[in-house]
């Protein structure tokens, strides 16, 4: 099965919304009451985040592989990219908090396989550090799938 690159991105952003609304998920943040607001590329959320918030941002990074033969006699690519999590913790609540970040980011992505072929590695996380007001935590975590065009 194949996909463009835009239900690619929409099938990224389902899956941290899956892991984000999951009964173990924004609510088990420690001393979080209010549902932080997630941004996905260019789209905001309904209300800009308090300045005591947290947030994420979640962006979907494509680049293409040469032409690869799938057998079937039509031109086939391989499309590969990453997809990150930055998540933002006001500095002074530690980063118990932000642990538990990153953990909603690897039940969303890592070692992660769909159904339609769309396929997830390993996740990595960098800790960018302090900006501004925030502490800055980044994930990135690789995938591919057959984009036939």
């Amino acid at each position: 099965m194949s996909l463009n690159s835009g239900q690619a991105r929409e099938l990224l952003y389902e899956m941290w919304d899956d892991a984000w609304n999951a009964t173990d998920g924004w609510e088990a943040l420690p001393g979080v009451s209010v549902e932080p607001p997630v941004y996905y590329e260019n789209i905001a959320p309904d209300e800009a985040p308090r300045t005591s918030a947290i947030k994420v941002e979640i962006h979907v990074q494509h680049s293409d592989k040469p032409m690869e033969s799938f057998g079937d006699g039509r031109p086939n690519y391989k499309a590969v990219g990453f997809v990150v999590a930055r998540l933002f913790v006001p500095k002074d609540q530690g980063l118990t908090l932000a642990d538990s970040m990153v953990n909603i980011a690897r039940r969303a992505f890592q070692g992660r396989r769909a159904d339609n072929g769309l396929v997830l590695r390993g996740l990595t996380v960098n800790e960018e550090g302090a900006q501004d007001r925030w502490f800055v935590i980044r994930t990135v975590t690789p995938f591919e799938y057959e984009d036939a065009r």
